[in-house]
C-alpha cells in the first residue's frame, strides 16, 4: 500500500478553544493508484487548471471540492486523521521535557556504548524541537500506528496483497530533509511502541495474511520494552522497523498525486473542524465516506491533548460533525467475518 501524508494547521498552543491542527493519511493500494490520479487530474482540468498544476482547496469553490470527494469515495482507498486542539496543549512544553527524561531513563538499560549514544541523541533531538514541532510529531506518530493497525485490518479482507509493503510518502518540509523530518523518521518507532502496548495489532479470523508474514521476526522480544497488554508467549513478533523504514520517503508534493490528495483531504477536515464550509453537514458526510469506522465507542478520528488534562476536546457542534463523519464511514470489517481480538506482539 502507498501511504500519503500531509498536515493542516500550525500546531501552536493557544487559549482559544477550537484551534485545530491535524495530520491525515491517504492509503492507496497499488491497484487503485491510477484511479486516484485520474480523479485528481479530472478535478484540476474541470476547474480550469493544468493537470500537472498543484491545486489547493482554497483555489476552488465548495461545489468543485465536494465533487472531488464524491469521486474519491468511489475508489478503494481510505483516509485516517489525527487532530489536536491548541487549547488543550498549553502545557505541552512540560510534556516535552518529561518525554526527554523518560527517554534518558533508558540509557542505563543499554548494554553497549552505541545504544547509550542512540538514547542520548534521541533525547537531544526531541529537546531541540519547538513546542509546535513536538505537538505535530506526536500527532504524526499516533497516525502512523493507527494506519498500520487499521489499514492492515481493513485490507486483509479486501486486497490481501496490499499488506506486502508499506510505502510511506510524506510531504517534505524543505527542499532537503531538515531537523524536523530527520527527528520524525528516527523517533517514530519508539513512540509507536509505547502506543502499541495499549493498542496492539489484531487480525481477522480466516483472512489472508500470507503477504504480511514477511514482517514477522524470529528474534527475541526486547527485554527493555514492556510487552503489549494481554499478549502471550507464543504471539508472533512483528518487525516494525521493516514496516516503517523499508519504503520511507519524504517527497515534494508537486511531484506526488497522492500527497496532493492527502493535502486536499487534510485541509478539508481542517476546515470542517473549524466549521468553515457553507454546508458543514455535507462536508462531514463526504469526508467521512473516505474514512473507516473504528472500534465501538471510538471517534472516526483520534484527538490528542498534550497539555491540561480533563479539558473538553470538542464543542457540541464539532462533536456532531465528527459523529456525522463516523456515520458515513466505511465498515472496518464486513459483518460476516468475526474478528480475532487476541493481540499480536510487536517488536
Amino acid at each position: 500500500m502507498y501511504i500519503y501524508l500531509d498536515e493542516a494547521g500550525t500546531f501552536a498552543a493557544t487559549d482559544a478553544q477550537g484551534s485545530f491542527s491535524l495530520v491525515a493519511g491517504y492509503i492507496v493500494p497499488e491497484i487503485s493508484r491510477p484511479q486516484v490520479t485520474k480523479a485528481l487530474r479530472h478535478f484540476k482540468v474541470a476547474n480550469g487548471f493544468r493537470f500537472d498544476t498543484e491545486v489547493k482547496r482554497r483555489d476552488v469553490n465548495e461545489v468543485a471540492y465536494f465533487k472531488l470527494l464524491e469521486d474519491l469515495s468511489a475508489i478503494n482507498a481510505v483516509a485516517f486523521a489525527v487532530a489536536t486542539d491548541g487549547a488543550t496543549n498549553e502545557t505541552a512544553d512540560q510534556h516535552q521535557a518529561a518525554q526527554v527524561q523518560i527517554i534518558l531513563a533508558n540509557e542505563p538499560k543499554m548494554n553497549f556504548p552505541e545504544g547509550k549514544r542512540m538514547v542520548r541523541e534521541m533525547a537531544g533531538s526531541i529537546e531541540a524541537l519547538s513546542v509546535q514541532q513536538y505537538i505535530e510529531i506526536n500527532c504524526r506518530t499516533r497516525l502512523v500506528w493507527t494506519i498500520v493497525r487499521s489499514a492492515s485490518l481493513y485490507y486483509a479482507v479486501r486486497i490481501p496483497a496490499t499488506l506486502s509493503a508499506f510505502r510511506w510518502r510524506f510531504d517534505q518540509k524543505d527542499v532537503t530533509r531538515n531537523h524536523f523530518d530527520e527527528t520524525f523518521a528516527s523517533i517514530t518507532l519508539p513512540f509507536t511502541q509505547a502506543i502499541a502496548r495499549d493498542e496492539p495489532l489484531i487480525q481477522v479470523k480466516g483472512a489472508d495474511y500470507s503477504r504480511f508474514s514477511r514482517f514477522y521476526s524470529d528474534g527475541p522480544y526486547p527485554d527493555w520494552l514492556p510487552p503489549p497488554k494481554d499478549s502471550r508467549p507464543d504471539d508472533g513478533l512483528i518487525d516494525a522497523n521493516k514496516i516503517w523504514l523499508e519504503h520511507l520517503k519524504f517527497v515534494d508534493s508537486k511531484d506526488s498525486d497522492g500527497v496532493q490528495v492527502a493535502d486536499l483531504i487534510s485541509n478539508g477536515i481542517y476546515g470542517l473542524l473549524r466549521r468553515r464550509f457553507n454546508d458543514n453537514e455535507r462536508a462531514a458526510t463526504l469526508l467521512g465516506s473516505l474514512m473507516v469506522s473504528p472500534e465501538r465507542g471510538r471517534p472516526v478520528m483520534d484527538f490528542i491533548a498534550l497539555g491540561r488534562g480533563g479539558e473538553e476536546l470538542l464543542s457540541r457542534d464539532t462533536a456532531r460533525l465528527v459523529n456525522r463523519m463516523r456515520a458515513s464511514a466505511r465498515a472496518m470489517v464486513p459483518r460476516t467475518r468475526p474478528v480475532l481480538t487476541r493481540p499480536y506482539g510487536r517488536r
